[in-house]
């Protein structure tokens, strides 16, 4: 992908693509560390060739994010929210096809998550799968959210959560106490990342973690 001046490297292939509502296709790719942006390609409704990339408003760390359109015709963003550490995975959605993203949840501010995957039920909720610390703990963690707890900017839906580990390597027969460790390794992570993050999203992150934290325990208590 190129701009105006030279090259938006994407080095891993990760990009998505929606229609948008005027038939044109939005492109969304990952860029490399250092890049700090999202690159976004525009292929105008009827053309053969793409518009020139452009870094977006999203920020990235060198991670593959998911974009897509959900059936209520909201777009979703679903990405590490950070220019340097795989951290802060947030949700977002856009009411007008891209052009504003009012609503937003943080769904994890641990260090080291990454490659979330999104898929629609038939019943309106959003299962979002992504990986934890995959040299070490190489775990995999599940969020089961609603629309209406991103435009909440937190969980209110009965039945949701976020942070489930639903698997670890390697597995043992100490693999219930491996889970516990891992929930319970989650509170210095999250003051160790705290230091990247304005005061303000601090504050929403804390309530956040602490909300989620104690779902995911009762879960596997």
């Amino acid at each position: 992908m190129h701009d105006g001046s030279g090259k938006i490297i994407t080095p891993c292939q990760e990009a998505m693509i929606v229609e948008r509502k005027d038939h044109s296709l939005w492109m969304l790719a990952r860029t490399m560390h250092g890049q700090k942006r999202l690159a976004s390609a525009v292929l105008p409704a009827g053309a053969q060739k793409w518009d020139r990339a452009t870094g977006s408003p999203f920020e990235i760390s060198g991670s593959r994010s998911w974009f897509g359109r959900l059936r209520s015709g909201r777009l979703m963003l679903v990405n590490t929210e950070h220019p340097i550490a795989r951290t802060n995975l947030v949700a977002m959605l856009s009411d007008d096809d891209g052009k504003t993203w009012p609503h937003r949840i943080l769904l994890d501010c641990a260090m080291t998550v990454s490659y979330p995957d999104v898929v629609e039920g038939a019943n309106g909720r959003i299962y979002i799968i992504y990986d934890y610390n995959r040299l070490t703990e190489k775990a995999i963690l599940f969020a089961d959210i609603t629309e209406a707890d991103i435009i909440a900017g937190k969980l209110v839906s009965e039945g949701s959560y976020s942070r489930r580990v639903v698997s670890a390597a390697p597995l043992r027969d100490d693999d219930d106490a491996r889970v516990q460790k891992i929930l319970s390794s989650y509170d210095d992570l999250n003051h160790a990342m705290l230091q990247y993050l304005s005061e303000d999203m601090m504050l929403q992150s804390l309530e956040e973690v602490d909300k989620a934290h104690s779902l995911a325990m009762g879960h596997n208590n």
